[in-house]
Order: structure tokens, then C-alpha cells, then sequence
């Protein structure tokens, strides 16, 4: 009787740790952390995700960058992607995100998606970040990885500028889930990057449903002051309009 007891103790216990090393039906979501009121923060995510409409659910400003820069000056000029509606983006694409609210911060569940996504780095959108995605790769992996950059630039969270990051062994990584940019050169003897600021354009200036032809924008030197003129508005670097 005692043998028979234990015979069937042992088929309990290992049907009992079957069940426990089985792993959970893969998750369909994915989250993304809280964020601070007013301030920027970068987003990779690990899988091809969905990301949900701006509104009072999600009130998060899912944008892209367009680097633009040279020996003088070096800016990121964003655009939303989820202001009219949601889009279906890529694992690893770089996103920005911003929140004005104050009680709702995250973190955000957003839905994996087998969908059609959308290539962030083609016209219309131009996007110039880099995402790390579920992997933490060195500095010098991701030079080399980007078309041997000079630097990879990340977000100083205090600041809200991107600055050149790593040492010149390049062994130090960039966290999982984090989007960074990819620099060259500035000119002929320069060294080291500078910080590189974020320009938050008007809506009606970045809004991703305009044509190309109409996202199209003269600068002009006036008084010193580089200016943008679109659709006969002028704006100085900041978004502001000029009259």
C-alpha cells in the first residue's frame, strides 16, 4: 500500500512540474513605461506593435525626428504619428514620446500586431532615430551597425537634448527598448558632437497626411535669425510663428 502511494505521489509531483516549466501562451502585448508630465522620453519596441490614436486613454504624443544638421547648427525636427489615428509600426523603429497629462503617466499597454507596417525612415516621415528594440547593444556595435558613425546620440533625460554617448572603446551598451541617433562627422577638425536640440513644429506644419510637396519649407536668413517659411507662414526654429 505504502508503494503504491508513493507511485502515485511521483506521478503527481512531476505531472505538477510539467505544468510549472511549460511556458505562459505568448503574450499579444506589449508595454510601454510611464512617463513624465511634459518631458520627452525614447521608445523601442521589442515587437511589430500598434500604436493607438492620441486621446484621453492614451494621451501620449507618439512622434518621429528628422535630424538636420551640420558644422553650424544641429536640431531634430518632430513629427506625430498617432495624432489623426493609429499606425502599425515595425519592432525597433526610434519613437519619442511626450505626455501633457498629469493622472494618467503609464505605463501603457499597446497591442503586438501581425499587420503591415509602416517604414518610419521613407518619405513622408523621414525618421532619423535608431531603435534598440529587445537587444542592449554597445556603442561601437551600433556604429557599426548605422554605416560606422561618429557618435550615437541619446536623450538627456534632465536636459531634453541628445548627447553624444560612450566612451571611445564604445564597450558601454544602450538599455532595451531605448531609440538613439546616429552621427557623422560635423566638418573637417571638429571632434567632438554637440548636443543636439528638439524642435517641436505647429501641427499644421508636421501633420503626416500633407503631401511632400506641401511638408516642403524655404529657410531664410533675416536679421541673423534662420527662419522656415511654409504655406507663406514663417516660423523661427522653435515652432514659433513670426509675424
Amino acid at each position: 500500500m505504502k508503494q503504491r502511494f508513493l507511485i502515485v505521489l511521483s506521478l503527481l509531483l512531476s505531472i505538477t512540474f510539467a505544468w510549472a516549466d511549460e511556458p505562459n501562451p505568448a503574450s499579444t502585448t506589449e508595454s510601454i513605461p510611464a512617463l513624465t508630465t511634459g518631458k520627452w522620453a525614447t521608445y523601442s519596441p521589442s515587437y511589430n506593435v500598434t500604436i493607438p490614436a492620441k486621446d484621453n486613454t492614451f494621451p501620449v504624443s507618439v512622434c518621429i525626428a528628422r535630424y538636420v544638421g551640420d558644422i553650424t547648427e544641429s536640431y531634430l525636427v518632430i513629427q506625430e504619428i498617432n495624432g489623426s489615428g493609429s499606425i502599425n509600426i515595425p519592432a525597433g523603429s526610434g519613437l519619442l514620446l511626450k505626455t501633457l497629462s498629469t493622472d494618467c503617466l503609464g505605463p501603457y499597454i499597446i497591442n503586438k500586431t501581425s499587420e503591415a507596417t509602416t517604414d518610419l525612415s521613407i518619405t513622408p516621415y523621414q525618421n532619423s532615430l535608431v531603435g534598440t528594440g529587445s537587444s542592449s547593444p554597445t556603442v561601437a556595435q551600433l556604429k557599426a551597425a548605422n554605416d560606422d558613425a561618429s557618435y550615437i546620440m541619446v536623450l538627456h533625460k534632465k536636459d531634453q537634448v541628445f548627447v553624444s554617448y560612450g566612451s571611445e572603446a564604445g564597450t558601454e551598451k544602450v538599455p532595451a527598448n531605448k531609440a538613439f541617433l546616429p552621427v557623422f562627422p560635423y566638418g573637417e577638425g571638429t571632434n567632438d558632437a554637440p548636443s543636439i536640440r528638439i524642435v517641436e513644429e505647429p501641427a499644421v506644419v508636421t501633420a503626416l497626411g500633407n503631401s511632400a510637396e506641401e511638408a516642403k519649407g524655404v529657410k531664410i536668413l533675416r536679421d541673423g535669425q534662420l527662419l522656415i517659411i511654409r504655406d507663406g507662414i514663417t516660423y523661427d526654429l522653435m515652432g514659433r510663428t513670426i509675424r
